[in-house]
């Protein structure tokens, strides 16, 4: 699998797309975006912050560049990846776009963070399928033992 990456270009309005660390144009590009629009499209969620989702099989890294384009506003990337690819190879695609040396460590936060939400959302479904099933055990105990 490979890194898929889009973002505005910070001197002018064309956008920039990368498969991993090379630039594209052209047909390579339109492909690579078709890839990059059909996850963001498959997203179930906002991209209001920074950070690493999971969509299906693929992951998600949405990233605010850490220079403004040339009107003055912020420029966030979209980088899409399979679960097992490392995020040494996004990091050198970030690279390409002008992402700063520190981005192998904002990736590693990012994803820290990414694990930290799954597995609170695991904990959270287990309680709740835990309390509705002591809910379905009790109601059925007080069924059994209060005929009448």
């Amino acid at each position: 699998m490979s890194v898929y990456a889009q973002m505005q270009s910070l001197s002018n309005d064309t956008l920039l797309v990368v498969q991993d660390t090379h630039l594209l144009e052209g047909a390579s590009a339109d492909q690579s975006l078709q890839i990059l629009n059909k996850t963001l499209l498959d997203f179930k969620g906002d991209l209001n912050e920074e950070g690493i989702y999971v969509v299906g099989g693929m992951h998600l890294a949405y990233l605010k560049h850490p220079k403004q384009d040339n009107i003055g506003r912020a420029c966030f990337a979209v980088f899409v990846y399979d679960k097992n690819e490392s995020l040494k190879a996004v990091g050198a695609s970030a690279l390409v776009l002008g992402f700063g040396g520190d981005i192998l460590e904002r990736l590693r936060t990012l994803d820290q963070n990414a694990k930290k939400g799954l597995k609170i959302k695991r904990i959270s479904l287990l309680a709740a399928l835990m309390g509705g099933l002591g809910a379905l055990v009790a109601f059925a105990t007080h069924t059994l033992t209060h005929k009448g």
